[in-house]
């Protein structure tokens, strides 16, 4: 029953945020963010759940010098959202990459990894609300996670992408505006 309770008290939430997220009333703290310290927060989140399961988890390109300009509440939900998924899709013993690349004024964080990958007629639903594809009914979720980190982003000027190849690898990226110092 507390597991039950537990999951309907987050689902409430996933449907507020995006409740919120509609009606423009997310309240935006922009700043200057440094990527580095925003994904290194995030992977040591995740290093157990990784470990436990024998995926090596990678950090990609330099991320020492990259700002990002966006609400660092808003960049940690997206990027726990995209891992959370990364870490439940990739089987034993694969590989999950986390890394930054500058394009103009933007970063993008992108996110790998090895898998199944997401089958050609499902990747244009992916971000669709309660959208799951046959392939993730036997994992536990509700569909909304992906959407809200879509809306996240959007409302921090950014975008979100994804791409796959099935049985190879699937790659999600997060465009954010960038920021010197």
């Amino acid at each position: 029953m507390k597991d039950e309770i537990l999951n309907m008290r987050t689902l409430i939430g996933n449907l507020l945020l995006l409740a919120r997220s509609d009606s423009s009333a997310i309240n935006l703290k922009k700043e200057v963010i440094p990527a580095e310290q925003l994904i290194t927060n995030v992977l040591n989140r995740f290093m157990t759940i990784a470990a436990g399961k024998n995926i090596e988890l990678l950090l990609s390109g330099d991320t020492q010098n990259v700002n990002i300009y966006a609400d660092a509440k808003h960049v940690e939900e997206i990027l726990t959202i995209l891992l959370d998924n990364a870490v439940k899709y990739t089987p034993k013993g694969g590989k999950i990459c986390i890394g930054t690349t500058l394009q103009k004024n933007m970063v993008s964080i992108f996110i790998s990894n090895t898998g199944h990958g997401i089958a050609a007629d499902d990747l244009p639903h992916i971000f669709d609300r309660f959208y799951r594809s046959a392939d993730t009914q036997k994992y536990e979720g509700n569909g909304l996670g992906l959407s809200i980190a879509k809306a996240l982003a959007e409302k921090n000027d950014g975008r979100l992408s994804a791409a796959s190849e099935q049985n190879s690898k699937t790659v999600f990226t997060l465009y954010l505006p960038q920021k010197d110092f």
